[in-house]
């Protein structure tokens, strides 16, 4: 049995990239009103609610990993640790499509209290983002390696470690693992979908 300890499984992390991809085309339609409708102030306004999705992106974007070892799992950005799982304790694991990454992305509690006012909105977001991943697939030439749930999402406690799989190659290596050291089958995992929606990330690094 491969030793992950020796020989991790290293992943780049993608959830940065199809956020930004999701807000391209609002991006787009709110330039397009300030051209054609000038004085709306929308453009200054998609400026404060798009920027906390965008700068984290040209900030970061080739710099957070995920690495998986024996028992644990790590989000990395460069060397730092941005956070960790530990699998010989209580987590739990889900398939999901969701792009949620990072425990301050969690709604506020309030939002949880008007979920079902709205619901409506967070389908349609996920509905959207779900197209928005088909269309890279397509773009990319790999739209046979499309898969609706792409992603494994880890808990534990308030920690959440979102794996992101492009590469089918990833995936069995993924998969592999799941099976073979944590005695996992992916395809009965349960999917992952909060009804509350998720914020932009608020990671602050320490030290």
């Amino acid at each position: 049995m491969r030793d992950y300890d020796k020989e991790p499984i290293v992943i780049k992390d993608m959830n940065l990239l199809f956020s930004v991809l999701f807000q391209i085309p609002l991006i787009l339609a709110c330039c397009l009103v300030a051209i054609f409708k000038p004085g709306t102030n929308i453009l200054f306004c998609s400026v404060i609610m798009f920027a906390p999705h965008l700068v984290p992106y040209f900030k970061y974007k080739n710099k957070r990993f995920i690495k998986i070892t024996n028992e644990k799992i790590y989000f990395f950005q460069d060397d730092y640790e941005l956070e960790s799982i530990d699998l010989s304790c209580d987590f739990e694991i889900y398939k999901t499509f969701e792009p949620i990454y990072h425990k301050s992305q969690r709604p506020p509690k309030w939002a949880s209290v008007i979920s079902f006012v709205i619901l409506p909105i967070t389908y349609a977001v996920a509905i959207s983002f779900s197209l928005t991943k088909y269309f890279y697939y397509l773009f990319c030439g790999k739209v046979k390696e499309y898969r609706f749930f792409d992603s494994y999402l880890i808990k534990q406690g308030e920690k959440i470690i979102n794996i992101s799989m492009i590469d089918k190659n990833i995936q069995k290596e993924v998969d592999v693992y799941l099976k073979q050291r944590i005695k996992i089958e992916p395809k009965n995992l349960k999917m992952f979908f909060d009804k509350s929606g998720y914020a932009y990330e608020k990671i602050e690094l320490k030290g």
